[in-house]
């Protein structure tokens, strides 16, 4: 997969997974991508108030020009914490 923010800017997410609404899971895996010029290329979050998750696996290769590549956040309200997985 190819994923280009284009303009020049440094804005938006370019995938964003997010478990808050309903019961289940996502599971997704980055291999072998090209994402890169967002603010955020990857984005992840799921909540402690769900019965759901998001699992996600990534070779951190491929990712290029955005501030954080890939970001997990896990909240447990009223906090969220949450952590860059490929710097």
């Amino acid at each position: 997969m190819t994923l280009s923010q284009v303009g020049g800017q440094q804005q938006g997410t370019g995938v964003y997974l997010s478990c808050y609404d309903e019961a289940g899971d996502i599971i997704a895996d980055f291999q072998n991508n090209t994402i890169g010029g967002w603010m955020v290329g990857v984005y992840t979050s799921e909540s402690t108030e769900q019965s759901c998750s998001v699992a996600l696996s990534s070779d951190c290769i491929g990712f290029d020009d955005s501030q954080s590549n890939v970001f997990e956040e896990y909240c447990s309200p009223p906090t969220c914490d949450g952590q860059e997985l490929c710097p």
